[in-house]
């Protein structure tokens, strides 16, 4: 990859690089990411003329104000201490050096946006193990927090990340040794590829995260897996496949999540009926979870004990794991 400088660049960071990263994968329009560049170091610029006029730009580009891009305030990067601004609207920010130059992509003039993986770790290094894992889930999923509409959430897009690759920058950025690197570390354990929307989500962390977070200890599922008429993994995508939405292959049991939001009208409910036969057929046990189980703590420790039984796993939880647990629910959620 080419080294570029660019000594009027002005490189978007920390929460704005993640209010881009959302707006980008629910925008309106088509929206063209140039492809990925190097940085040379000390190439940003933080004057406000200068700030000002890409971002005129940038809104320009994509036919959107620069709050809906990057949020109210406007966090960039500075080349020194002696550049940094400390405005109400901007706050810069000291990357760590490289000399290899800062990974980025351009997304007009003069403006460059961190990758999503960058951007995630930045975010996850001041944010709570409750924020790095629902944000984690949601760049490593297809659905995202829709800020082109009305709406709540958006469904079935490409995921901005994967586990895999979070954990790889990670690895190789100096960013990996510290108490902060360790707990965004420890954290990525905890979060699975492809989930499809928040409900999925709450449901894989209430289940899965350890006792001492609030979850059952359960192993992690995979999440809307392929698969063929026999009950086995398939490549995704593959054409007549059943994608339950959360699977356990070695015990061969699925949860489906039915909500009111995916069930509008008689044909998805009767698709999904149809779907939770097939599955049976294969002799895969499903359990489906409405609503009023998943934000009702006793029917859901039901479900906790039922699959409990399935998968011969005694719980054993401990004194403190009431509190944890409504902790939890209290912080994920909606």
């Amino acid at each position: 990859m080419i080294m570029r400088m660019d000594t009027s660049a002005v490189l978007i960071t920390h929460n704005s690089a993640l209010n881009f990263w959302r707006w980008y994968r629910t925008a309106p329009i088509s929206v063209d990411i140039r492809r990925k560049c190097t940085l040379a170091p000390g190439s940003f610029v933080t004057r406000v003329d200068a700030l000002n006029a890409a971002l005129k730009d940038a809104a320009y580009t994509t036919c959107t104000s620069t709050t809906d891009l990057f949020g109210p305030i406007l966090h960039v990067a500075a080349n020194k201490k002696s550049q940094r601004l400390h405005l109400e609207s901007i706050v810069s920010h000291i990357l760590q050096k490289s000399s290899t130059g800062i990974e980025c992509y351009m997304i007009a003039d003069n403006i460059y946006v961190l990758p999503p993986e960058t951007c995630f770790t930045q975010v996850s290094a001041n944010a709570t193990i409750y924020q790095t894992l629902l944000l984690g889930m949601e760049w490593c999923g297809t659905y995202s927090l829709d800020r082109s509409s009305k709406k709540s959430y958006a469904y079935n897009l490409t995921p901005l990340c994967t586990v895999t690759s979070l954990k790889e920058y990670l690895k190789s950025t100096s960013f990996s040794h510290g108490s902060k690197a360790d707990k965004t570390s420890a954290y990525l354990s905890f979060i699975v590829d492809n989930s499809a929307s928040y409900a999925e989500t709450t449901l894989v962390l209430l289940l899965t995260l350890p006792y001492k977070y609030g979850g059952y200890g359960f192993k992690q599922p995979l999440l809307n897996p392929s698969l063929d008429n026999q009950g086995m993994l398939i490549p995704p995508g593959t054409l007549g496949s059943l994608k339950p939405d959360l699977y356990w292959p070695e015990y061969r049991v699925a949860i489906e999540y039915n909500s009111r939001e995916f069930h509008e009208n008689l044909n998805s409910y009767g698709q999904d009926t149809e779907r939770r036969e097939r599955l049976e057929h294969m002799g895969i046990k499903v359990i489906p979870v409405l609503a009023k189980k998943l934000y009702d703590v006793e029917r859901f420790d039901e479900l906790a004990k039922e699959l409990s039984t399935l998968f011969h796993k005694r719980l054993q939880l401990p004194d403190s794991f009431t509190h944890t647990r409504n902790e939890l629910r209290t912080r994920i959620l909606k």
